[in-house]
């Protein structure tokens, strides 16, 4: 039997009317969707453009820094993935602060423009080599049960927890605000009742001030010292020998005053009974600082 063309419609109406929703729904998403991708591809060619930016600041020290810090050098434009940079300012100011000023522009068109930024360089054309000893410096070693400083001795005492010994090194001159390479720790051990194997030493960042007069349980707030616990250098022990400790980072932080150089290091053993390593205050064999730097430009 036919269906009258009336009711056709009106079985059909429902139909459209979703089909109408879902349109509606449909291009909503899609507008919103189009606009999430316009603010990801925005925020993305933000990130290029700092990328960029960073990059010319960058190659704008590294070629001043070859020149031995004589003069300025700008490199004009230079393109990049993602777009290029051009050197609008560089200038050195008193020969130790370079001054650059740059624009950086995407393939888009988005620039990040970096004004007058003032950066410390250094003197990449040759590197030099120093040996800090114990002029000016400090170390002592603290023993539980002991309550009063150990004063000078020829040898500093690390027993697994019960001694601990703690060093402070002059560091000034040319050595203030360079660039570290590289910087070993030499310590050498001149006796021992060890007998536990394995054995180690380990070189800890200090975190509170301390003299010649420190013990176990003073000044720190911990008893054995305030430091950070997990180790710039850690050495195994065999013998009584020389042990190179390389705590680079650490000494960076001396030279470039992030971190406070008259804190000094604490050495922490392990497996270790009552042995010395030769002192500040020893005739011979002294802990020494080897260092291996490139000077900031002056």
């Amino acid at each position: 039997m036919r269906t009258p063309r009336r009711e056709r419609g009106l079985v059909l109406l429902p139909v459209a009317l979703t089909l109408a929703i879902v349109g509606a729904i449909a291009y909503s998403m899609t507008r919103e969707g189009s606009m999430d991708v316009s603010n990801i591809d925005a925020r993305y060619d933000i990130e290029v453009a700092r990328y960029l930016a960073e990059a010319g600041v960058n190659l704008a020290k590294w070629q001043n820094q070859k020149r031995g810090c004589k003069s300025e050098i700008g490199f004009g434009a230079v393109a990049l993935p993602g777009g290029s940079i051009v050197a609008g300012l560089i200038d050195q100011k008193g020969k130790n602060t370079l001054e650059v000023s740059l624009n950086a522009t995407t393939d888009r068109g988005t620039v990040h423009a970096v004004d007058k930024l003032a950066l410390t360089t250094f003197d990449l054309t040759g590197a030099k080599d120093a040996t800090v000893d114990s002029s000016g410096g400090n170390d002592t070693s603290i023993t539980l049960g002991v309550t009063t400083g150990q004063g000078p001795l020829k040898y500093l005492e690390t027993t697994d927890g019960q001694s601990h010994a703690l060093l402070r090194f002059p560091i000034s001159g040319s050595l203030d605000n360079s660039s570290i390479i590289t910087a070993q720790l030499q310590l050498t051990q001149t006796d021992s009742k060890s007998t536990q194997m394995p054995r180690s030493l380990s070189a800890h960042q200090v975190l509170h001030d301390w003299g010649a007069g420190a013990t176990w349980t003073s000044p720190w707030t911990t008893p054995g010292g305030d430091y950070v616990p997990t180790p710039v250098a850690t050495v195994a022990i065999a013998g009584n020998t020389t042990y190179p400790l390389p705590i680079d980072g650490l000494v960076q932080g001396w030279v470039d005053h992030s971190v406070d150089k008259d804190k000094g290091l604490l050495l922490k053993p392990s497996g270790l009974l009552e042995a010395h390593f030769a002192s500040f205050d020893a005739s011979a064999n002294s802990p020494k600082l080897v260092v291996r730097y490139y000077p900031r430009c002056s």
